[in-house]
């Protein structure tokens, strides 16, 4: 019968491989709220409801071991900055989705670069873009994939002309997800399936004009809906 070796009398490099194996994709809801101080002065808390990972309280090796690191985002201003809480969490950028609030993606100018799965909940239509909100995505030039969130009343028509914003991880992997429901579009699906609606409908009043990625084109329809066959 083989002989099982306790863990800490296995090799370092066996010890790394089984902590790693612990590892599983998180999302970790990061967002700021504040509190008062006695004498009126506004501090700034980072929270998260997102526990710590199981695999940080197991024991010091698992600590060591370098598989999560501490994330507190800065701020451009130096007055904000000081009056924040030295509150952090836990992030393993290479597979954990950070999850924040669409008027918050701002507050991650400095740090953004380090996220590369990002959720946010919020609006993503024409206010959105007339307050410059959509700017805020170049905060995070190495995301690889976004999801973005239905706030309340809404829905994925609201989201058609998406395509119009600045996404810096590419159309094909922007995810729009209802959470009432649980459907999902990628956002060249819901360009696509709106553009087509709204084409339709124009036809149908005699105009003739088309929908292409959300924008009224005066283009023939027929041709449009062909070339999109």
């Amino acid at each position: 019968m083989i002989t099982f070796h306790p863990s800490p009398r296995l090799p370092v490099e066996i010890c790394l491989q089984i902590w790693e194996m612990t590892v599983e994709p998180r999302i970790v809801d990061i967002r700021y709220s504040f509190q008062l101080t006695h004498a009126g002065n506004r501090i700034n808390i980072l929270c998260s409801s997102t526990p710590i990972p199981a695999t940080l309280q197991t024991c010091r090796e698992a600590r060591n071991a370098r598989l999560y690191q501490r994330f507190r985002p800065s701020t451009n201003n130096k007055e904000d900055e000081q009056k924040t809480s030295q509150r952090y969490v836990w992030v393993n950028f290479d597979i954990d989705m950070v999850l924040l609030d669409f008027d918050q993606l701002d507050r991650l100018e400095t740090d953004g670069h380090l996220i590369k799965r990002l959720r946010f909940v919020g609006e993503c239509n024409e206010h959105w873009v007339l307050v410059g909100g959509h700017n805020d995505l170049r905060n995070f030039p190495n995301v690889t994939e976004i999801q973005v969130i239905h706030s309340e009343k809404s829905d994925f028509e609201h989201r058609h002309g998406a395509s119009q914003y600045y996404w810096p991880c590419g159309e094909e992997n922007v995810l729009f997800i209802d959470p009432n429901d649980g459907k999902e579009m990628t956002l060249p699906e819901l360009e696509l399936k709106f553009d087509r609606i709204w084409t339709q409908i124009e036809r149908d009043n005699g105009t003739g004009w088309v929908y292409y990625r959300g924008i009224h084109m005066d283009w023939p329809a027929d041709a449009y809906l062909i070339s999109e066959q």
